[in-house]
């Protein structure tokens, strides 16, 4: 009973993780990327601070822990801001992918510093992803014609690359670095506690602009037809983010990861769903091999 309510938990996450950021593309661009932040963010910390109440007892963690929570939620506020500026700028189906693909740059580096073992289906699956990604980044199937180092610098800097493609490969090395932060604290703390402390303290930080600017030029009151794309995206985003925390303690993670990865699925049929949001044929190949390879790595 328990391994199965883990599944739909982490289900649930699946869902809200990948479909909020499709209504959040409805009004991103009116609102600007902090406010849909800071107000996705305050839903969150209310469930997270409602659910932790219950379930965790709060403790002063080590030094070297302490460190690594504040180390982690700096990377971790910019990635959040990058990948909602993203979102802003380029298509969901292609930004969700894109950033997903931090699964790649965790695994790897957890090879090398916490000695996890990579079988061979699993280097077929960062191949597979890098590709898939690949397809995904370019507007245009394109190579440079000589492999030489101006053609290289001319061939990367052309029109062929998907708006947000870069911004979602940085949030992609960003959260590959919070998620390893996540994985050590967790050694110390358990995976509870160490997302509670390191959100809680994430959203703190993106509180601090209003120290730079007035609170009038950073966020912007949302109109009645705004709220209806808002208020659901930050409950999804909140539900998704829950719905991992309790599916973490029902269920196996080698059960739970590998489904809530599977989120960009939600994501880009919700694209194209509600937003009639269309990419290149070769796009479409990138997305089902990208995730394909996520799934498989994850497991």
């Amino acid at each position: 009973m328990s391994q199965t309510l883990g599944v739909v938990l982490a289900v649930i996450s699946l869902l809200g993780m990948g479909m909020y950021p499709v209504l959040l593309k409805k009004v991103v661009k009116e609102l600007g990327e902090y406010t849909c932040l800071v107000f996705n963010y305050l839903v969150l910390m209310v469930l997270l601070g409602v659910t932790a109440v219950f379930t965790i007892k709060l403790t002063m963690p080590s030094d070297l822990v302490v460190g690594a929570i504040i180390l982690g939620a700096i990377v971790g506020a910019l990635a959040i801001y990058l990948y909602y500026k993203a979102i802003k700028v380029g298509h969901v189906s292609v930004v969700v992918v894109i950033a997903s693909s931090n699964i790649i740059w965790s695994v790897i580096a957890s090879y090398f510093l916490f000695k996890e073992q990579l079988d061979v289906f699993k280097y077929i699956a960062i191949g597979v992803i890098l590709l898939g990604v690949i397809f995904v980044s370019m507007e245009k199937l394109s190579l440079p014609r000589k492999l030489k180092e101006r053609n290289m610098i001319r061939w990367m800097k052309s029109n062929i690359w998907s708006k947000g493609a870069g911004l979602a490969l940085m949030v992609s090395f960003c959260w590959a670095f919070y998620n390893l932060v996540i994985k050590y604290n967790v050694q110390e703390l358990g995976p509870h506690k160490a997302v509670v402390y390191m959100e809680v303290l994430l959203f703190v930080l993106l509180l601090f602009a209003f120290l730079g600017r007035p609170a009038h030029k950073l966020v912007k009151w949302p109109k009645k037809e705004q709220w209806k794309w808002l208020a659901p995206s930050g409950g999804l985003f909140a539900l998704g983010a829950v719905g991992l925390y309790f599916a973490m303690s029902q269920a196996q993670l080698s059960v739970v990861i590998p489904i809530v990865n599977a989120g960009p699925i939600a994501a880009v049929v919700g694209a194209a769903a509600l937003l009639q949001e269309r990419v290149r044929v070769h796009q479409y190949i990138g997305i089902l091999m990208a995730i394909a390879g996520i799934v498989v790595l994850s497991i």
